[in-house]
């Protein structure tokens, strides 16, 4: 494959990223992202055409195993969701499978950060986005802190979830570019962009975006001290103590974020044990989880069809990325998800104890993933299975070709 192939696949693909994140969420643009992942398909075929090579590893067999399995399971549980469903997980496996052949003719190490700065500068032009549908910075901020009621940012141009977990993702690759990068001429502007993700996180109010945020702080930390060179330990350790407690503080004392401090309470009161407190919300998804549990135990290994949960939750799902496997795929559709990632897991640590800070960012977003699927839906999103398979590209050899038995690959040549 020659030099100037790979870089119009590699730009074709971080073009797609970017208008994933910052042009799918809303009608009028969603077609830029729409071009954009068929650009995609067709490069990976030109790709395949012309270097008659193709890589495959576990994780990339278990996203085409699953979608054959919904394909099939679409027939047999046929629904108005059915096929949308079908649709999204095809794009998503077509788009990781080529995803992951690009890396391999790249070095790994120059590919990565380009595309943890695509992710930034997709979510910044989402935030800006944002920014400008309220009329500016000082009218969000009037917004946000207006009333003694929830009042989340986002919710006109995209999910507040997933804005808050867009932003994030981002604050971590900044944070890794940060310490990446040190002595380079944008060293202070991956600081400056960071708080730029961590208000907009606290403005959308998204307890799931909270959690990211702390806990992959907190496991930050802990890897980093761990793991990481010692001269770096304790400014690290001391980086993320400020932070966390100029988090808190502008929670409990900006009234603009005041949305988030009443979410954060209501997680709170949730979770201890010394309360009996489930909010609305909540109460409604423990609900679903019951019901979707209560679907699997009827077909527990084949799984009732896809988008089962779009039948019995009428029209919706269960929020829930383990129920939702397990009540519309069985055991069998479980197991062939989330296999893949006990490998994964332990070849990133395995790179971590060698000091790796990319294998430490895949580590927290992959594990954030997982973790948060107990809210969240996200076998079929596109950016978060791309991302996941990078993760899963970068821990094997570059040189897969003569590496391919010994790191779990399969190499095809037709």
């Amino acid at each position: 494959m020659s030099d100037i192939n790979k870089k119009v696949t590699m730009c074709v693909l971080a073009l797609y990223i970017i208008s994933a994140i910052a042009f799918e969420c809303t009608e009028n643009t969603a077609r830029i992202s729409t071009i954009g992942i068929y650009l995609v398909f067709a490069v990976g075929v030109l790709q395949f055409a012309s270097t008659k090579q193709f890589f495959f590893n576990s994780h990339c067999a278990s996203l085409i195993l699953l979608c054959l399995y919904i394909f099939i399971l679409s027939f047999y549980n046929h629904n108005a969701m059915s096929e949308t469903i079908a649709y999204y997980c095809l794009t998503c496996t077509v788009l990781c499978v080529f995803g992951y052949n690009l890396l391999f003719n790249f070095e790994k190490e120059k590919v990565i950060p380009i595309f943890l700065l695509v992710f930034i500068l997709g979510t910044i032009i989402l935030d800006i986005r944002v920014i400008q549908s309220y009329g500016g910075i000082s009218e969000i901020l009037e917004f946000s802190g207006n009333g003694i009621y929830e009042r989340r940012v986002g919710g006109d141009i995209i999910n507040e979830n997933t804005l808050g977990l867009y932003n994030a993702n981002s604050f971590f690759c900044c944070l890794v570019m940060f310490n990446k990068r040190k002595g380079h001429k944008f060293y202070w502007l991956y600081l400056a962009v960071s708080v730029l993700f961590v208000a907009m996180l606290l403005l959308t109010a998204s307890k799931k975006a909270f959690t990211f945020l702390i806990a992959g702080m907190i496991l930050f930390s802990i890897l980093f001290l761990r793991n990481g060179k010692s001269k770096n330990k304790m400014a690290i350790f001391v980086f993320a103590i400020l932070a966390m407690a100029m988090i808190v503080y502008l929670i409990y004392n900006v009234p603009a974020f005041h949305s988030v401090r009443l979410r954060f309470n209501e997680l709170f009161m949730t979770i201890s044990p010394e309360n009996n407190f489930v909010s609305e919300t909540d109460q409604t998804r423990l609900f679903m989880m019951r019901d979707g549990i209560s679907a699997f135990t009827d077909s527990p290994i084949i799984g009732n069809g896809t988008a089962y949960s779009y039948t019995i939750f009428h029209g919706s799902y269960s929020h829930n990325n383990f129920v939702e496997l397990l009540m519309n795929y069985g055991l069998i559709g479980f197991i062939i998800y989330y296999i893949p990632y006990v490998f994964l897991f332990t070849r990133l640590y395995k790179l971590i104890r060698q000091k790796d800070m990319y294998a430490l960012y895949f580590f927290i977003f992959v594990l954030m993933q997982v973790v948060l699927g107990v809210g969240w839906v996200n076998y079929y999103e596109r950016v978060i299975q791309l991302y996941t398979i990078f993760a899963a590209a970068y821990v094997e050899n570059t040189n897969l070709k003569n590496n391919c038995m010994q790191h779990g690959s399969i190499y095809i040549k037709p």
